[in-house]
C-alpha cells in the first residue's frame, strides 16, 4: 500500500510518500523519475533526406549539423514539425545524423490495460507485455510517422525497416531521456490506425521483468510531472517496529474505553448507564477495525489516532442522550425537534473538533503554537 500527502516544513512543503513492503534502491529510483515517456522511431540523415507528415520535408546534413524547413539543429536540440517532435541525438562515427522521431509520449497515453499485462519466458530471459489506450491524434501521428518506413521481412512477418540501411526500425522507449528498450514494428501501423499498441520489454529474470513492467506502468497512468523531483531523505521502519505499534495501539484503544467508563461511571454512579455506552464505543472500534482489515487499507498512525479519538467522540451523543432523558418529558414537539437537533449538531461538533487535527497536523501545530 503507498500514501502520498504534503507537508510543511517551516516555510516550503514537501510531498511525503510512504510506502510498505519495497526496498530503498527501488523506491528512490521510482520517485526520482520525471515521468517523461517517449516512443521513438530512428531516422539516420547522411546527406539529405525526405521525411513526410502532412507535408514533405527534407533533411540536409552538413559540417554536423541538420538543416530542415529553414532553421539549422545541432546534436542535442528538440524541434517540431506539425506537432511532431524530433530529438536530434548525435553524430554517428560514419558521419550521419541521429535524429529520433516521436510517434507518441506519455501524454498521448489515455489508459493503460494492467488487466491485460504478462510476463513470460523467452529466449535469454523473460519478457513482458501490455497495451495501452493512445488518442486519436497520436494514432493518427503514428501511421504518419510510419509511412515514411519501409517494410522489412523477419521470421517470415512483415515488419517497418530503416529509411536508409539494412535491418529493422525499432521503435524505441525512452524514460527522462534514458533508453529502456525497443522492440520491432509491425507494418500494419502504416496501414491502419492502430489506437491499442502493446508495450514490451523485458528482464534477466520474471521478478526483474514484472518490477520494470510495473514500474512503465505507473510512469504511463501517472504521467509526466511539472519539474524534476529532489530526494531529501529515505527512512525505512523495520516491520518488527509496525508490531509493537499495532500493540501499543490495541492497548491504547482498550484503556481508552476503561478511562471512558470509568468517568461515566464517576458522572452517573450507576453500573446500568456505564455498560451499555461502553459496549456501543467497543463495536463501534470492532466496526472499524473490520472495515479497514477487510478493504486491506493500511493503518497508518493517522488512522490509529482518528480511532483512539473516536472512543471519546463516539461517546458524546449517548452522554448528551442521557442527560436529556433524565428531564422532563416534553409535551411541544417543536421543543423536542430543537432537542434532537441539539444533540446532532453537538455530537457533529465534537467530532469534527477531534478529527481536525488528523486530517491536517498544521491545525494542532497552530494551536500549540509550533
Amino acid at each position: 500500500q503507498t500514501s502520498v500527502r504534503t507537508v510543511r516544513l517551516g516555510d516550503e512543503y514537501r510531498v511525503l510518500v510512504e510506502v510498505a513492503s519495497t526496498n530503498q534502491t527501488q523506491i528512490r529510483e521510482l520517485i526520482s523519475q520525471e515521468g517523461n515517456f517517449q516512443a521513438r522511431m530512428p531516422l539516420e540523415v547522411a546527406d539529405e533526406q525526405e521525411f513526410s507528415l502532412e507535408e514533405t520535408y527534407n533533411f540536409q546534413y552538413n559540417d554536423g549539423k541538420v538543416t530542415v524547413d529553414g532553421e539549422t539543429y545541432s546534436p542535442g536540440d528538440e524541434f517540431t514539425l506539425e506537432n511532431t517532435d524530433f530529438v536530434y541525438v548525435n553524430n554517428t562515427e560514419d558521419d550521419r545524423a541521429n535524429i529520433h522521431v516521436v510517434a507518441y509520449d506519455g501524454e498521448d497515453v489515455q489508459q493503460v490495460l494492467t488487466s491485460q499485462s504478462r510476463v513470460q519466458q523467452g529466449q535469454g530471459g523473460y519478457s513482458f507485455t501490455f497495451p495501452v489506450v493512445l488518442s486519436s491524434e497520436a494514432a493518427d501521428r503514428v501511421q504518419a510517422v510510419a509511412q515514411n518506413y519501409p517494410t522489412t521481412t523477419i521470421g517470415g512477418e512483415p515488419y517497418l525497416g530503416k529509411i536508409s540501411g539494412t535491418g529493422p526500425a525499432q521503435l524505441m522507449l525512452y524514460v527522462d531521456g534514458n533508453r529502456q528498450s525497443a522492440l520491432n514494428m509491425a507494418s500494419v501501423f502504416k496501414t491502419q490506425v492502430v489506437t491499442q499498441p502493446s508495450i514490451n520489454g523485458g528482464g534477466e529474470n520474471a521478478e526483474q521483468a514484472r518490477s520494470d513492467m510495473e514500474e512503465l506502468q505507473a510512469i504511463l497512468q501517472s504521467g509526466k510531472l511539472p519539474a524534476p523531483v529532489e530526494i531529501d531523505s529515505i527512512s525505512t521502519i523495520s516491520s518488527s517496529l509496525g508490531a509493537q505499534f499495532m500493540s501499543a495501539a490495541i492497548i491504547s484503544i482498550i484503556a481508552s474505553l476503561i478511562a471512558v467508563g470509568g468517568l461515566i461511571y464517576v458522572r452517573y454512579s450507576n453500573a446500568k448507564l456505564v455498560v451499555p455506552i461502553v459496549i456501543t464505543g467497543a463495536s463501534e472500534v470492532f466496526i472499524l477495525l473490520g472495515s479497514f482489515f477487510s478493504t486491506i487499507i493500511t493503518l497508518d498512525l493517522a488512522s490509529i489516532a482518528g480511532i483512539i479519538a473516536a472512543v471519546g467522540t463516539g461517546v458524546d451523543d449517548q452522554i448528551i442522550i442521557t442527560d436529556e432523558s433524565g428531564r422532563d418529558i416534553v409535551r411541544d414537539w417543536k421543543k423536542r425537534l430543537k432537542r434532537a437537533f441539539f444533540v446532532i449538531f453537538t455530537s457533529a461538533a465534537s467530532t469534527i473538533g477531534a478529527m481536525m487535527p488528523i486530517v491536517s497536523p498544521s491545525i494542532s501545530n497552530l494551536a500549540i503554537g509550533a
